[in-house]
């Protein structure tokens, strides 16, 4: 199924379709501030599974969320102070940060019995990932759209191939941006660049120096 929704102007009743088959563990490919994204409920094993045999992807390598609020972030996370003002400066955006992730929170991040201590996390600026997200009421299971180790494909080639990956896809035009999310680590004493994608390093390096977080450099 392939729906097609104006990013602008995002149509709620369509995304809560697509919403309730991803919380079913269905997969689906959506826009996102960047590229398109796949993904499912983190909160289905059967899910979890597919995704990563979609993308052929080793189990120990762990994936990342969309969650909709920094409410969420804490039900999930261990976050000080100091992270909780980050990332109210740079959220929504497309910066994904590495958490310290409570031990009781519920989500799978991989089909891994025994879960990472740390979960990658971003909450999107995109009108639609954001109301998908709410619309879930979970976090979102989301990588790019790609085999594992090879590039994430382009907008048009998802937009005629998108049964090769997933069970449905929210059209919203070409994609954002040509790279993917920033990734910083924010699970350790200091803050460090694990991937740097469509925000510059250099702008981010201030801001959470002024949020009083140590960077490695």
């Amino acid at each position: 199924m392939q729906i097609r929704i104006d990013p602008d102007f995002p149509d709620e009743q369509l995304i809560n379709v697509i919403a309730n088959m991803a919380y079913l563990g269905h997969l689906i490919i959506f826009p996102t501030d960047t590229i398109y994204g796949i993904g499912t409920s983190s909160l289905s094993e059967g899910g979890v599974m597919s995704l990563f045999a979609s993308k052929r992807r080793p189990t120990n390598k762990p994936l990342g969320v969309f969650m909709s609020s920094l409410d969420e972030i804490e039900q999930h996370c261990t976050v000080t102070k100091e992270h909780l003002d980050l990332l109210k400066s740079i959220w929504p955006g497309p910066v994904t940060c590495v958490l310290q992730r409570k031990s009781n929170s519920p989500m799978l991040t991989s089909p891994d019995k025994h879960q990472r201590s740390t979960v990658a996390v971003r909450i999107p600026s995109n009108k639609i990932d954001q109301i998908l997200v709410r619309k879930l009421s979970c976090p979102l299971l989301q990588t790019s759209v790609n085999i594992s180790s090879l590039p994430h494909q382009n907008y048009h080639f998802i937009k005629n191939n998108y049964q090769r990956f997933a069970d449905a896809m929210i059209d919203a035009g070409p994609e954002n941006a040509e790279k993917p999310s920033t990734v910083i680590d924010l699970s350790g004493e200091k803050a460090m660049l694990v991937r740097e994608g469509s925000t510059p390093w250099t702008d981010l390096i201030t801001n959470i120096q002024d949020n009083g977080i140590p960077v490695d450099m």
